[in-house]
């Protein structure tokens, strides 16, 4: 269990380092096309996944799991260092928290999200469309700022 553990740290410490260069990245070459990042939307923690690793490590699903709240940490963790706000939703509610935070019905938004997929072309599948309400939280959060 002690070389799992010294493993997972490893890992977290990568995954800080390169979620923040690439978040500095992103900002940056954003910024050069005339853009403003007003924060980041990041799923908020499930619930899951224990803290024990001697409980995670048996459970491939809970591999996973804890492979994904680890990046989503990493990123919000950098997003913080940057000064950029994080939007936390519920991982299975983006659309019907962001449908409240913007005054809307969640049908109304569900056009809105099919409208922009549309403009915006393929692939417009459920990630995407989750990534643009998650989004659209995120910019209401920020008062709306960040528009170009």
């Amino acid at each position: 269990m002690a070389a799992a553990g010294r493993l997972v740290k490893r890992a977290e410490a990568v995954a800080a380092k390169e979620a923040e260069r690439g978040l500095k990245s992103l900002t940056a070459d954003l910024a050069r096309q005339g853009w403003s990042v007003v924060g980041l939307a990041v799923g908020d923690r499930s619930g899951r996944v224990p803290s024990e690793i001697a409980r995670i490590l048996p459970s491939h699903a809970l591999l996973h799991a804890a492979e994904g709240e680890l990046y989503r940490e990493a990123l919000a963790d950098a997003a913080s260092r940057l000064a950029l706000p994080v939007t936390r939703y519920p991982p299975k509610g983006v659309t019907q928290a962001t449908a409240l935070a913007l005054g809307m019905s969640a049908e109304e938004l569900g056009a809105r999200v099919s409208e922009l997929g549309r403009a915006v072309g393929p692939p417009w599948r459920v990630d995407q469309k989750l990534a643009a309400a998650a989004a659209w939280l995120a910019l209401a959060s920020s008062g709306g700022k960040g528009a170009r």
